[in-house]
């Protein structure tokens, strides 16, 4: 097998479909290779391109690394970004993980849903990481292993090197005489891919010298079924009722499924929500303990920072509450960042909100404490919050995650809910009216970006 340059930068062309381009730019011999096909496209027929190194500072050399891959990259006529990131959780991820966890984390925070991310992931990564799911028991997503273009929280990823083995990257980087990096912690065989790469994958290579390409088949294969796993779900879940905007979905509809179709629908339900995927046992306690609980309980199962629970037949999944917010004040109409990724966000409306006037007076976003009371537009006396939210059907453990605006210690607001008949505006004036929204995703799964394979 050789490098095709043509085909490889005609697939960067089709996948990136119109984004910029931007290269992580390890300075290894992958990356390297690409790099150089990118940088002998014509300038007329080459996106925007951008090159972006990232220092995680766990190596003495990592600076004179990122002085390197400046001058490689400046040898070419482009430019490179260094970032520096701060690798955090070592304990809890591993080295590894946490390496991927922080860069993935400063690329979602440099680029846009106008970039593409261009990795250099080639067939033995791709190999490796079919062997890396496949001893942890993954299932049919897990073992189609990386794809060649992926969507993480609104930025496309693009892999264009995974038909490649490394032997013909290194021939190629040979012939052009290219000058790369080695990363000594690649030789450690304390962490699990090497160990695979230096003692697993040669013996297995001896016996079936097309191993890297056989597992990559098997990942091809995979996704192909992994896609029809998805389809219907998708399928079943719209059978079932499936509100997006409030997580929610029908037991009752899912409860006519076979086990296997259900667990199916379940999964992909939580992961297009972009939650943590749920092991084997969470996904059995939902269907055992959460669907058949008594209709005066309240069941739960959680697992990292995800909970699932049910409020008249039907399952809701939420981020799993962080510490009780401090107050926010407002004085204007600007959005305002909230927990849980929420942001605050007010519309005009015609006759109907609140004053301008109450707003630029002076507002306070706080959450309930109890014994709460508001006389609501449209309303002639006042109901206390606690009634309210009963009538609104809204589930207990969210009425706490819920925002009150107050003017001074006065409910003037339930967002999303209703608003003060005393602030209100009157039939002929411009009011707004305050309602949240998902906030931008800036962070990723440990699932969605797990042993992606170097940078």
């Amino acid at each position: 097998m050789t490098v095709n340059p043509q085909y490889i930068l005609s697939e960067v062309l089709r996948l990136s479909a119109g984004r910029n381009l931007c290269l992580a730019y390890s300075g290894g011999v992958d990356s390297h290779v690409l790099l150089h096909l990118l940088a002998s496209l014509p300038v007329e027929q080459r996106p925007k391109l951008s090159v972006i190194h990232i220092d995680h500072g766990l190596n003495a050399d990592s600076a004179r690394w990122a002085i390197h891959c400046q001058k490689t990259v400046e040898a070419l006529g482009l430019c490179c970004e260094v970032i520096k990131v701060n690798v955090t959780q070592i304990n809890e991820l591993g080295l590894e993980a946490a390496a991927r966890q922080a860069r993935y984390q400063a690329f979602r925070q440099r680029l846009t849903e106008q970039d593409c991310l261009l990795t250099a992931q080639h067939q033995q990564d791709q190999a490796e990481t079919v062997l890396l799911q496949l001893f942890r028991g993954a299932g049919v997503r897990g073992l189609s292993a990386m794809q060649a273009v992926t969507d993480l929280a609104g930025l496309r990823v693009v892999r264009p090197l995974l038909n490649v083995s490394r032997d013909a990257l290194v021939a190629y980087a040979n012939q052009h005489q290219l000058d790369w990096l080695e990363d000594p912690s690649n030789d450690d065989i304390s962490i699990n891919r090497n160990f695979l790469r230096h003692q697993v994958m040669p013996l297995l290579a001896d016996r079936w010298p097309a191993i890297s390409a056989t597992l990559s088949r098997t990942a091809s294969h995979q996704a192909d079924a992994q896609l029809l796993l998805d389809e219907l779900a998708q399928a079943d879940l719209a059978a079932a009722e499936v509100d997006w905007a409030v997580a929610s979905v029908s037991i009752s509809a899912l409860s006519q499924l076979s086990r296997q179709r259900c667990a199916n629908a379940l999964r992909f339900w939580l992961q297009r929500l972009g939650f943590q995927a749920p092991a084997t046992i969470q996904l059995e306690r939902i269907m055992d303990d959460v669907f058949s609980a008594a209709i005066d309980r309240e069941p739960l199962v959680h697992w990292h920072n995800v909970e699932v629970r049910r409020f008249h037949q039907r399952l809701y999944a939420m981020a799993a509450p962080c510490s009780r917010p401090q107050p926010i004040h407002l004085v204007d109409t600007s959005d305002i960042p909230l927990s849980d990724n929420m942001i605050l966000h007010w519309q005009p409306h015609r006759g109907a909100g609140l004053s301008l006037q109450t707003i630029q007076s002076g507002l306070t976003v706080a959450y309930r404490k109890g014994g709460e009371k508001i006389q609501l537009a449209g309303h002639a006396h006042h109901h206390s919050l606690k009634k309210l939210f009963q009538q609104w059907q809204i589930p207990p453990w969210q009425r706490q995650r819920i925002p009150l605006l107050f003017a001074g210690s006065e409910l003037v607001a339930v967002v999303g809910y209703g608003w003060s008949a005393k602030h209100a505006v009157k039939d002929n004036e411009t009011g707004w009216i305050a309602h949240t929204q998902a906030g931008q995703q800036t962070s990723f799964s440990l699932s969605d970006i797990a042993d992606s394979g170097n940078l």
